[in-house]
């Protein structure tokens, strides 16, 4: 079996012609230490710098953790003795799969809610409508700009619960398009450019300079007409005066 060439390009079907099979091998789907390691620091300052986007409660959170982000790196300033290899894989997996477990649920509730806050600002803009939707609805924004319950207790939603906040954050969001769609300029009409006296003066000028044209085009065809009869007229007496010259 021959050895790959410049004239074979790197394709998969060349690579296995020629018995390479790294492309097919189980083992390629199975990451190497330095990929496992790179993917858990990488997923680990994720939900680092997550914590640090969605306000106080993430960043009361940072203060206690035993890991932080400088730049693009993540360090290690915990009291832990030994301090932990901080190239060990397995290190790193379970601070991930910890941080998962502890933070994941709280960036979700933290990042809906204030979503759903910037969403309610927003239709502050939109007068009346966006604000008379706001001053009846369950929640509310007081000064202090955090998001508050005012509806019933007897039917008071979880609010530890992202699924809230995030059919909250739907139902703000359609009501802020459909606000928005509403309040576009609507193009206007045919009717409404000719709504001034000069406009409609415009309107009649032009539609009898249509008329006048058409009657002018109507007067051209008759005599275009007449000059066709005329040059046929002419061709024919022409005709009659060789044929006749011809005889004689």
């Amino acid at each position: 079996m021959g050895e790959p060439s410049v004239e074979h390009s790197l394709t998969k079907g060349n690579l296995e012609n020629f018995g390479y099979e790294a492309f097919s091998s189980p083992a390629s789907s199975i990451d190497l230490p330095d990929d496992r390691l790179a993917r858990a620091k990488r997923q680990t300052y994720h939900i680092l710098w997550s914590l640090n986007k969605i306000g106080i409660e993430g960043k009361r959170i940072l203060q206690d953790v035993d890991l932080y982000v400088v730049d693009y790196d993540v360090r290690y300033r915990g009291a832990k003795k030994p301090t932990p290899d901080l190239e060990d894989v397995a290190f790193w997996d379970a601070k991930l799969h910890e941080y998962e477990q502890k933070y994941a649920p709280i960036i979700r509730l933290e990042r809906a809610k204030g979503q759903v806050r910037a969403a309610m600002t927003s239709l502050q803009s939109f007068r009346p409508e966006g604000l008379q939707a706001l001053e009846r609805d369950e929640l509310y924004i007081p000064h202090a700009g955090v998001v508050h319950y005012r509806g019933s207790r007897d039917s008071m939603p979880d609010l530890e619960d992202p699924a809230y906040w995030e059919a909250r954050l739907e139902y703000f969001s359609n009501l802020y398009n459909d606000l928005f769609q509403k309040s576009r300029p609507r193009p206007p009409s045919t009717s409404e450019f000719a709504s001034s006296e000069s406009a409609v003066e415009e309107q009649e000028a032009d539609e009898a300079l249509r008329e006048e044209y058409q009657l002018g085009w109507h007067r051209r065809q008759k005599d275009i007409q007449r000059w066709a009869l005329a040059q046929s007229t002419r061709r024919d007496q022409s005709k009659h005066f060789t044929t006749s010259s011809n005889v004689s």
